[in-house]
């Protein structure tokens, strides 16, 4: 959330997530991840221990959305800051 908060501070930069919108507050990303994760984290939490091909999966694509974000935010450094 945080890089993408950070990269939505320049006015050509909008979020692509089609559950936030263009320009979501910190409170509406909040919100949503709370609500789609939740659920998921709570059935992972039954199981004693996360296997390891989980756990790279998962490192895996946030590494990969927030190696995005960061591009996102690097290029927008051009824009105009809102």
């Amino acid at each position: 959330m945080y890089s993408t908060y950070r990269g939505l501070q320049y006015d050509c930069v909008q979020e692509t997530n089609p559950l936030f919108g263009e320009r979501p507050s910190v409170s509406k990303m909040f919100f949503v991840k709370a609500s789609v994760l939740y659920p998921i984290m709570t059935t992972e939490m039954q199981q004693p221990v996360m296997n390891r091909q989980d756990m790279r999966d998962v490192n895996t694509l946030m590494t990969i959305v927030v190696l995005n974000n960061r591009h996102v935010e690097n290029k927008s450094k051009r824009c105009n800051k809102l």
